[in-house]
């Protein structure tokens, strides 16, 4: 979740020298044959191994002296985090981008913070800063992302006691996304025990009848286990008032924590039902925006059609009356089409269970949408049009409340699932190649399966064309003067399709922007 710009616990200085740091790296790549790459890669060789500084100033357009005093500080992070001085260029990109990342976090003033709210570690905010010594100005400034991030999700903070009160399950949410972007799965950060959270985690998948996860899920899972782990000791426990929308039927998973941990909450049976539900909901009724398994998917959406009928006819219809061509813009992928199912499925679940909440969590690293300006008003405004007349019928009437909410949800999704198949968002490419070349067949099946892309015909009026793809220096026709000419490669190799994509996507970015409006 930490982007180019933006570090919900780094300053400004340590984010300079993460970027320098990613530069540096991206710079080498950049530099190497994807054949070389993919040699160094495989025999897991170091790739940095020089760097050029002036290279990297021209590149990113930044000040040469900027550059060079940043990359002072951050030779000696490395240094120190190697535990020897005077390094070898090699030796000190040695680590990992996540490795110097959680270097710069654990010293953060932000990370103290997060820390302190999960174990309270400090009996008042005065406490914390005095014992990090600083000052509260500082205090506030450096923990200002994180405790915007809290108030997003409905959370309050008290700073005598310091502690996070309000919902809940909007709490360990909290600690999960902000422990996660302080990782990204490079360290463990909890006190208890990480074996003991796997083997928690293992026992629930188990009851939950669950398929073994990937390595990151289930560090995920892991995370989620260690803070309820924690909140629970606290006796702070989930109640069942949001979560008995989840209509499913689902095992008592307390047990199996108890047995894993070694240790016992005392939960009441309505408490242990309510924690058991909760950890049902972050497992199987998330967004999986990646999945492409057909049959997993069909799983999810024959199970909302089993035990939530309403929700599942809710979205249903919701895609069977949206005024938008569904097929045109999904298209004959079977595929496709049953991840943007279950996917909706998934997130009206998130809806009822998260309310408000939901809507920051699936925009976490992106721009809020503006329901008064969003980026495609005609999207906006078929999505919250459907609803509005869906939600007043009698079967829809639980979901009335969430309206506004799930409009959001939705067109936050739908945006990134439809517009690059629109086709009046498409990016028109003109071409300007020898017919009957037979090596631009793989070219032309590479254009083809890139949604967002349209390959303008022969007798179009190439003056429309946005990009233009052209096999010589002088012979193509007559273009907008905003058209960008691209001069293909005479040798088209793995890279060349790199670095065309870049090209393509970026044109394609920069057209979208310019419309208002599918």
């Amino acid at each position: 979740m930490i982007t180019v710009n933006h570090s919900a616990y780094l300053s400004n200085s340590a984010l300079e020298k993460y970027r320098l740091f990613r530069d540096i790296t991206a710079q080498r790549e950049y530099s190497l044959t994807s054949e070389r790459l993919i040699d160094k890669i495989t025999a897991r060789q170091q790739i940095v191994e020089e760097v050029n500084l002036k290279q990297i100033a021209s590149a990113t357009e930044r000040n040469y002296g900027s550059i060079y005093n940043t990359y002072l500080g951050l030779t000696k992070d490395l240094e120190t985090i190697k535990g020897h001085e005077d390094l070898s260029v090699a030796e000190m990109f040695g680590i990992s981008l996540d490795q110097y990342h959680f270097s710069l976090v654990e010293e953060s003033h932000a990370y103290a913070f997060l820390r302190s709210l999960l174990y309270q570690e400090d009996a008042s905010f005065t406490q914390l800063w005095r014992r990090l010594d600083t000052s509260k100005a500082t205090m506030l400034r450096h923990t200002k992302t994180l405790r915007d991030f809290a108030r997003r999700l409905g959370l309050r903070i008290s700073y005598d006691p310091l502690m996070l009160t309000g919902e809940e399950l909007n709490i360990r949410l909290f600690f999960f996304l902000m422990f996660w972007e302080a990782t990204n799965g490079y360290a463990w950060p909890f006190k208890f025990d990480h074996h003991q959270s796997l083997t928690v985690l293992e026992g629930m998948r188990k009851e939950f009848q669950m398929e073994k996860a990937t390595q990151v899920t289930a560090e995920l899972g892991a995370y989620l286990v260690a803070i309820s782990h924690q909140r629970m000791k606290m006796k702070h426990v989930l109640t069942d008032e949001r979560l008995a929308v989840l209509h499913f039927p689902f095992p008592d998973i307390i047990p199996v924590f108890e047995a894993a941990s070694g240790e016992s909450f005392h939960l009441t049976p309505e408490q242990a039902l309510a924690e058991s539900s909760g950890y049902y909901f972050k497992f199987h009724a998330v967004p999986n925006f990646i999945l492409t398994d057909q049959a997993k998917n069909q799983e999810n959406i024959a199970r909302y059609q089993r035990y939530n009928t309403a929700l599942f006819d809710l979205v249903r219809q919701f895609l069977a009356q949206i005024p938008l061509d569904m097929d045109q813009l999904i298209g004959t992928d079977e595929t496709r089409r049953t991840n943007i199912m279950s996917n909706l499925l998934n997130i009206t679940l998130g809806a009822m269970v998260l309310g408000p909440t939901v809507v920051p969590v699936l925009q976490l690293d992106t721009t809020p949408v503006d329901p008064e300006k969003p980026a495609s008003p005609e999207l906006w405004r078929s999505i919250n049009s459907t609803l509005t007349h869906l939600l007043v019928l009698p079967q829809y009437q639980q979901f009335q409340p969430q309206l506004e909410t799930l409009s959001l949800a939705y067109y936050y999704f739908l945006a990134h699932a439809l517009i690059p198949s629109i086709p009046k968002m498409a990016l028109n490419v003109g071409l300007s190649l020898e017919q009957n070349d037979v090596s631009y067949v793989d070219l032309l099946g590479f254009l083809t399966s890139i949604p967002f892309v349209r390959i303008m015909g022969p007798q179009e009026d190439l003056h429309r064309c946005a990009v233009l793809l052209t096999a010589t220096d002088s012979l193509y026709p007559e273009v907008g003067s905003d058209t960008i000419i691209y001069r293909l490669p005479t040798k088209f190799e793995s890279d060349s399709y790199g670095k065309l994509y870049a090209i393509l996507m970026q044109a394609w970015k920069n057209n979208s922007a310019l419309n208002d409006h599918f």
